[in-house]
């Protein structure tokens, strides 16, 4: 009635007062209804931000892992691409904790010390002195309790035999129902902050006269762009030829395409051992 935005629509206003959109979206508590975490995840797609949800306290492995299909009960039936799942609870200061602001920290962490290009997974956990939930966990068993959450698309906490309490999972809520490489948390991030950085360097631009000038400087400057990037391994820039570039021009429009690959995180590294008889012939041959 007041026309004042409220609860999460007031991160939409972020830009406009703080010169910044949230990049991380984390509700801790009120996040174990459906109905939050979806709104969290429509707030997220605007601001291309990522909403971090938790499944709710007490629950079970086979509630999570049933949480994803149709006959769950708990918050996690969604394939958003904007959205990335957690489970369990942890244990910390506070008592029981939400995972979902555990990962929030790290997310920061992460991205000032290392990169947004880098993965929170197999990253210690901080402050974080047990689990709600054991799980078992090993890296080389794909059956372990932390890899079959993790083919589910929710990630969780990896506490092995002196491994310390680290996170666990790369994957957004689309896996694995979605095959892209888009699936991957840092995929994403880094594709926003490439398409956000891109569109605000073109204000510049806008409203000058259609001419060469003009396009070989905005190819040539997104191009310098894309090639300072530590994120990707590779990238290519120009004009889009899937339209009629004379009719765009006459509209006033300058459609550009640019493809990159972002770095993906080494998810399993996988060996293959041969037994062999055949180094015996260096006995021979050194004789």
């Amino acid at each position: 009635a007041t026309g004042k935005r409220t609860g999460l629509e007031l991160l939409t206003e972020g830009f406009t007062r703080q010169g910044a959109d949230a990049k991380i979206i984390v509700v801790p508590e009120y996040d174990k209804t459906a109905t939050v975490r979806g709104a969290m995840e429509v707030v997220a797609g605007k601001l291309k931000a990522i909403a971090y949800a938790a499944a709710p306290k007490g629950t079970t492995l086979s509630k999570a892992l049933e949480g994803r299909g149709p006959l769950g009960s708990i918050n996690f039936q969604t394939s958003s691409d904007r959205g990335q799942l957690f489970f369990p609870y942890v244990t910390g200061l506070l008592g029981l904790e939400s995972l979902a602001t555990h990962a929030a920290g790290l997310r920061m962490k992460t991205d000032v010390e290392q990169g947004y290009w880098f993965s929170i997974s197999n990253r210690e956990l901080l402050g974080v002195t047990g689990v709600e939930i054991g799980l078992t966990a090993r890296a080389d068993d794909p059956q372990s309790e932390t890899n079959r959450l993790n083919e589910k698309g929710i990630t969780t906490v990896f506490n092995s035999y002196g491994t310390g309490y680290r996170m666990w999972g790369n994957r957004l809520a689309c896996f694995p129902t979605v095959s892209h490489i888009k699936n991957f948390e840092v995929a994403q991030r880094v594709g926003d902050v490439i398409d956000e950085s891109i569109r605000r360097f073109e204000l510049q631009y806008i409203d000058r006269p259609i001419d060469d000038a003009l396009i070989d400087s905005l190819l040539g400057s997104i191009r310098t762009y894309l090639g300072t990037l530590q994120s990707i391994v590779g990238y290519s820039v120009d004009l889009d030829y899937d339209y009629d570039l004379v009719d765009a021009f006459s509209k006033g429009q300058v459609p550009l395409k640019y493809e990159y690959t972002p770095k993906l995180p080494a998810e399993r590294i996988s060996n293959a051992s041969v037994m062999t008889r055949k180094y015996l012939a260096n006995l021979v041959s050194q004789r």
